[in-house]
């Protein structure tokens, strides 16, 4: 990869941006292209990378294509280097292959948290004086970094992409099915977890629930399981507990936190970490954005953004928004399969809020006929429908003349995020 002249393609995504830079930390010269500019994209550019948005049918000069799932067959940049009989590289080969560059690999799987839980334990190893490549999903409010010694990635299932990872340490936090366009029964994604368990290199280790690891079927070697135990609590002011003997006290709220924290001392564990270095670690960590991220207020009512998609993170995310009082969320669906395939739970979670408006689906890589829309997902629950985004601020603005609840949260994985902070920025 040292001498290397590589195109990304979709260098936007967040994990092609950050092995984009990886192999620029290796001496490669990285060209990037993608449909629009964004803020990555613009840190990339910052980092000295060239990145270009319109398609160049001239540009010639690289050795291979990395490309997202995101660029489709018939993209012109897909189609040009095809033609030139360039090697084209899909990018979660690319991850297992800058992953096999380094001594140790820690993949972290799961349906939820696995996005924080990935941030701490990149923190807590740098902290630890480790040298450590971060591979996060996110953007983590504490330490990462570009190393080669220890790889700690974020292990996404979509597509089976995590099956290109063969881990020293594997963890997984949870299985409950999510990616219905790939994933259409419980089975199927019982099965993908399992080959990714049965993928740990011989002599590593398995950091798993035991309630999970009884849906495995074969999976040998070493097993660890957190035990938190019962009485935990909740911890929606805070997470302050002890573990074995490590002292926790954590900015972060709510006992999935807490389950998220106990997994990250297993793995630090791991590593013999002496127990004061990973206390004062996770005492600094803040978290990742659009975590349970408060971006602002309006007439002293907290905004609080959460990436929260899927059911079960709505439900614990309003759990711990329910203790600021009375609740006014605004949700964005993301992809039209995700929301039919949990229509009904969907309906369930989100009537617990005292007050909703549904904003329109997040399609991705999806059309309407894939599924079911935000607007027929708002009249079931009986909340605002927002099309567009004047409707939106309109919404917003309601908030600067009179507050509609004691805590606003912005809930979602697309883009409504961005569009409330840059209104209430404005």
């Amino acid at each position: 990869m040292y001498k290397e002249k590589i195109l990304f393609l979709g260098i936007g995504g967040v994990s092609t941006s950050l092995l984009a830079l990886y192999a620029k930390h290796c001496g490669a010269t990285v060209i990037g292209y993608d449909a629009k500019e964004s803020e990555t994209t613009r840190r990339l550019e910052k980092e000295g990378i060239k990145i270009y948005y319109k398609p160049r049918p001239y540009f010639t000069d690289y050795d291979y294509a990395v490309y997202s799932s995101a660029i489709k067959s018939d993209n012109p940049e897909m189609i040009k280097t095809k033609a030139l009989n360039k090697p084209c590289i899909e990018r979660r080969d690319f991850l297992g292959f800058v992953a096999s560059m380094h001594r140790k690999v820690i993949a972290i799987s799961g349906a939820h948290g696995k996005t924080t839980t990935t941030a701490l334990i990149s923190h807590v190893l740098l902290e630890a004086g480790f040298d450590v490549t971060s591979h996060i999903g996110g953007e983590s409010s504490g330490r990462t970094g570009i190393g080669d010694d220890v790889f700690v990635a974020e292990a996404c299932e979509y597509k089976g992409s995590f099956l290109s990872l063969q881990p020293d340490i594997a963890l997984i936090l949870n299985m409950e099915r999510d990616h219905p366009d790939c994933y259409p029964t419980d089975e199927s994604y019982r099965l993908a977890f399992e080959a990714f368990a049965k993928g740990i290199k011989p002599g590593g280790s398995l950091i798993i629930g035991k309630r999970e690891y009884e849906k495995l079927n074969g999976v040998a070697g070493s097993v660890v399981f957190p035990v938190l135990g019962n009485g935990i609590g909740d911890y929606n002011e805070n997470v302050d507990f002890v573990y074995k003997d490590v002292k926790v006290t954590s900015p972060l709220k709510g006992k999935y936190n807490a389950e998220n924290i106990a997994f990250a001392i297993e793995t630090a564990k791991l590593f013999d970490i002496d127990a004061n270095v990973i206390s004062k670690a996770i005492s600094t960590f803040k978290g990742v954005k659009r975590r349970f991220e408060r971006i602002g207020t309006v007439n002293n009512v907290p905004i609080i953004s959460d990436y929260a998609h899927h059911p079960t993170e709505l439900r614990k995310t309003i759990e711990v928004a329910k203790t600021y009082g009375k609740v006014f969320a605004i949700f964005q669906p993301h992809t039209y399969s995700r929301t039919a395939c949990f229509f009904d739970d969907f309906v369930k979670v989100l009537k617990v809020c005292d007050k909703s408006a549904i904003y329109k689906t997040f399609s991705a890589r999806e059309i309407p006929e894939d599924g079911i829309d935000a607007k027929t997902l708002s009249e079931k629950i009986g909340s605002q429908y927002l099309e567009n985004d004047s409707e939106l601020y309109e919404l917003l603005n309601r908030f600067k003349g009179k507050p509609q609840g004691d805590v606003l949260l912005i809930l979602g994985a697309g883009d409504l995020d961005e569009k409330v902070r840059r209104y209430f920025q404005s």
